[in-house]
């Protein structure tokens, strides 16, 4: 049986995973509002990252920023 495509619809996908590696992603991806705490758990993580993964992890973040500014924009 052949598989139907998925629409566009169907499909959504969080930015954030997209320049994150997996590992990372799942560790700062929690219930919104997220528990207290979650913050500081950001700076740790931050902390155990080497130097390529923190210049990903800052290019994603600059990326994310974009996203963020154009639904502020469009928000109103």
């Amino acid at each position: 049986m052949a598989r139907r495509p998925i629409s566009a619809n169907e499909l959504l996908v969080d930015p954030i995973s997209l320049v994150l590696s997996h590992d990372i992603y799942v560790r700062l991806t929690l219930p919104d509002p997220p528990p207290p705490g979650v913050l500081r758990s950001i700076g740790e993580t931050v902390k155990s990252l080497n130097d390529r993964e923190k210049q990903a992890a800052r290019a994603g973040v600059n990326n994310l920023a974009a996203y963020v500014k154009a639904f502020q924009e469009a928000l109103g």
